[in-house]
């Protein structure tokens, strides 16, 4: 029996790991970058992990992790293939392994055409839909006429793929785990008005550009969206003396230490209610026109680079004429539904694995799944809303919303006895965990992501970012080694939390 992962992000290589933990004897995890993390690599700041595992790692040392514990429970991993399709198989015709029948293919375009259309990259709704699966093994070219010829009534899908390495391939599988993720909705699909000149970016985009590529989008920006990734991107340029003019959304969506840390710490403008109406400027954009949501006046702001980040569409293409929850198609992750934290991915990941995994027990490849059996499972605590105070603690995603006095002092509203030492020390001498980038000698590599070992004064954040820019580090490096000590003598040392040149990319 084999299942095949499609997608190498926390969720596939957690759901990989569980089907190979519960005894599946062959699971092949695909994957269209040349490493695995999904984009956990371009998130350079802490939050992943908390609640799952009690510690506070960055998203490429949680992506570093999991790529470890991948590697260890013998997941065969293929770097730089994209799946172009899966087909469901019936009753095979004795035909040459690794060859896609023609009826297959008529079935599937029969199944296509069937299927019902929408415009390219629009939901079925203005939100995420929530999706689930079930899954698929892999049969290699080198497998015996005798073995192949067993296995054939067993066998439930092909997956078509494509590598530079390998060319066009036809990987047959007992099932399959999508593990897609999400595309990031873009300014046409919001159907603003205006001009499309350079500048405008989603918010993946410009953090892919600044954590990984060495590029800066601009001088002055406008954030559209008010959840977590808009709000992490606003302090991330703000560090990288960006000016971010305003965040703008319909309601306060991020978690509360995104809130706190990525805002309030360095006083940027919120207008909740607000949004974009048009864009402006010809080969360059010179600013863009806003207005209240519920009508009113519009006002101008001038800026060179516009931030989108409203919203998520979960990458489910691949499985068009089928229905996750059918004959062993699984799916997990962001694109079953979209997730507040990795630790809520990471859980029900390893949950549809083992289901992938009891089904083929079962079913030996056959049989059906309930859709509600896929449905997201989390039983980790969410973040608290709809309480009154004046601090957030951000000691974990949780967010305790607490009241705080001072003469005498006390707080109220916390969980634990941690949320009174976080009072405490907000009002003496706030510290914070600076996460940043430094350039190295690799062309493969030209941004090392890095965090401070502890916490620094918030008063030092961007004294200690300017001697952060100074440096540059050659490889071999491996997360957790020492790139500086006691940067700008804050007495922390700045260590790695990705890698250069150690194996990350498969040549």
């Amino acid at each position: 029996m084999r299942v095949i992962v499609i997608g190498g992000g926390p969720a596939g290589m957690a759901a990989a790991v569980s089907a190979k933990e519960q005894g599946v004897k062959e699971v092949v995890l695909l994957e269209r970058r040349s490493y695995l993390g999904g984009v956990l690599p371009q998130c350079i700041h802490t939050g992943f992990g908390t609640q799952l595992y009690g510690e506070d790692h960055t998203g490429g040392e949680y992506a570093w992790m999991w790529k470890e514990k991948t590697e260890a429970a013998g997941v065969s991993v293929f770097l730089g293939t994209t799946v172009l399709s899966i087909e469901k198989q019936g009753a095979r015709d004795g035909q040459n392994h690794g060859e896609p029948r023609p009826a297959a293919a008529d079935a599937r375009k029969r199944q296509e055409n069937m299927a019902p259309q929408r415009p390219h990259g629009e939901a079925n709704s203005g939100e995420p839909q929530q999706r689930q699966g079930s899954g698929a093994a892999y049969s290699e070219s080198s497998q015996s006429r005798e073995g192949w010829q067993a296995q054939q009534d067993k066998t439930a899908w092909q997956v078509r793929c494509v590598s530079a390495a390998e060319g066009a391939r036809v990987l047959e599988a007992d099932a399959v785990i999508l593990a897609t993720g999400c595309r990031e909705r873009t300014l046409p699909q919001m159907l603003i008005p205006g001009s499309r000149p350079a500048g405008v970016f989603t918010a993946g985009a410009a953090q892919l550009m600044m954590n990984m590529k060495n590029y800066l989008p601009g001088k002055s920006a406008v954030i559209l969206g008010s959840g977590d990734i808009g709000l992490i991107m606003a302090r991330r340029m703000t560090l990288e003396g960006i000016r971010v003019k305003m965040i703008l959304g319909q309601e306060s969506t991020g978690l509360a230490r995104n809130i706190v840390q990525c805002v309030e710490d360095f006083e940027i403008p919120m207008r909740y209610g607000w949004t974009v109406v048009s864009t402006h400027g010809h080969a360059r954009l010179k600013g863009v026109s806003i207005a209240p949501m519920e009508g009113g006046k519009r006002e101008y702001v001038p800026c060179d680079t516009l931030l989108v980040a409203t919203g998520l569409i979960p990458e489910l293409e691949v499985c068009r004429g089928y229905e996750p929850g059918e004959d062993g198609l699984f799916v997990c992750g962001n694109a079953n539904v979209v997730h507040d934290l990795v630790d809520h991915v990471t859980e029900e990941a390893l949950e549809v694995g083992k289901m992938a995994a009891a089904y083929l027990a079962a079913s030996g490849g056959g049989g059906q799944m309930s859709r509600s059996s896929c449905e997201s499972r989390s039983t980790l605590p969410k973040q608290a809303v709809g309480k009154q105070g004046n601090m957030l603690c951000t000691v974990c995603p949780k967010g305790c919303v607490m009241q705080v006095e001072t003469m005498p002092f006390s707080v109220s509203g916390n969980e634990c006895e941690r949320g009174e030492s976080f009072a405490r020390q907000e009002l003496t001498n706030p510290k914070r965990v600076l996460t940043a980038v430094v350039k190295t000698d690799s062309s493969q590599v030209p941004l090392l992501s890095v965090r401070t070992d502890r916490a620094i004064d918030k008063s030092k954040l961007f004294s200690t970012m300017k001697a952060v820019k100074k440096i540059a580090v050659s490889g071999p490096i491996r997360p957790g080694q020492i790139v500086a000590r006691d940067i700008a003598g804050t007495g922390a040392n700045l260590v790695a939390t990705w890698s250069v040149d150690h194996g990350l990319e498969r040549k």
